[in-house]
């Protein structure tokens, strides 16, 4: 503590290792309750990922680069200012779901290496994130990687809801949805 009160930038290294173990027990615990309890999610992010990475980046970037403009303009009128902590609740939620689902994507590749295949989603999961964490670690790239995973993460969150959506809406108009009576719904 005090090397951490004085002014060597030593004790400021174990803090910020202690939050940065703080922070990947947080997001363990919730990947594991997320994981077990609803499993589609994350297997419908990591398979937009896994469809297309470079474009799930790109749409990550995108996402990105956008949170500030939008809030922006959501300061223009007074019901605006009450939505942008809505914003950053939401891009939070999506970066970190992305981050489990590459944290999947990052396990199923870990254990297909050590020829173990057929893993559950959780196991996947729990030693994606690990191993990333791990890689965090490296000096001068580790964090670099990290960052580029979460935001292929966000990219597969918004890559995936722009697939459900088209699929529901070709499902609903283009399918030919009917009242019960055989007449089109539009």
């Amino acid at each position: 503590i005090a090397d951490v009160l004085s002014e060597d930038w030593e004790g400021w290294s174990w803090v910020f290792a202690v939050l940065s173990l703080l922070v990947f027990i947080g997001v363990l615990l919730i990947a594991t309750l997320l994981t077990t309890l609803l499993p589609k999610p994350v297997c419908l992010v990591s398979g937009a990922i896994k469809d297309s990475p470079f474009k799930a980046f790109l749409w990550g970037l995108v996402v990105l680069v956008s949170v500030a403009p939008l809030a922006l303009l959501l300061t223009i009128s007074v019901l605006g200012i009450a939505l942008i902590p809505l914003e950053l609740a939401i891009v939070v939620a999506a970066a970190l779901v992305g981050f489990i689902a590459v944290g999947q994507l990052t396990g199923e590749k870990a254990f297909a290496m050590m020829k173990q295949r057929d893993q559950s989603v959780l196991m996947d999961v729990f030693w994606g994130l690990i191993l990333l964490w791990f890689i965090g670690w490296i000096p001068h790239i580790g964090w670099l990687i990290k960052v580029i995973a979460v935001v292929l993460g966000l990219g597969g969150v918004f890559t995936a809801s722009l697939n459900a959506r088209q699929k529901w809406k070709k499902s609903h108009i283009d399918g030919g949805e009917t009242d019960g009576g055989g007449t089109p719904v539009s």
